[in-house]
């Protein structure tokens, strides 16, 4: 009986102390809300366009074909009509050169630079 009574006495304390001054012991059984997706706005999709982060700069970049770098070479852009622009590509002359470490720069719209 005595056992018993001891028993009565702790769960009676458990549950006292359960509904005391924290809602932290209730709180582990309320439903988990999923973070807010800022993709959505009330379960319905919207445009969503995430900043852009550049993964790769200052990383070491390898190609296996790049233009103008064992001599100057042509290259034409490419668009809807035939016969698109060309250009030499020439890694003796900076403003004419495209190398592979173009991929991993900053973008700057004061220095634009492209990898062909």
């Amino acid at each position: 009986m005595a056992l018993f009574s001891w028993f009565l006495i702790a769960m009676l304390g458990l549950t006292l102390g359960a509904q005391g001054g924290s809602d932290s012991y209730l709180k582990m059984f309320a439903p988990q809300q999923n973070p807010t997706d800022p993709c959505y706005d009330e379960d319905r999709p919207k445009r969503c366009i995430p900043d852009f982060v550049n993964a790769a700069f200052g990383k070491a970049v390898e190609a296996s074909s790049t233009c103008g770098t064992s001599a100057p070479s042509k290259y034409c852009d490419v668009s809807d009509s035939n016969g698109g622009p060309c250009h030499v590509c020439d890694e003796t002359q900076p403003k004419r050169r495209h190398p592979a470490s173009y991929l991993t720069d900053l973008n700057n719209p004061n220095n634009i630079t492209c990898w062909r």
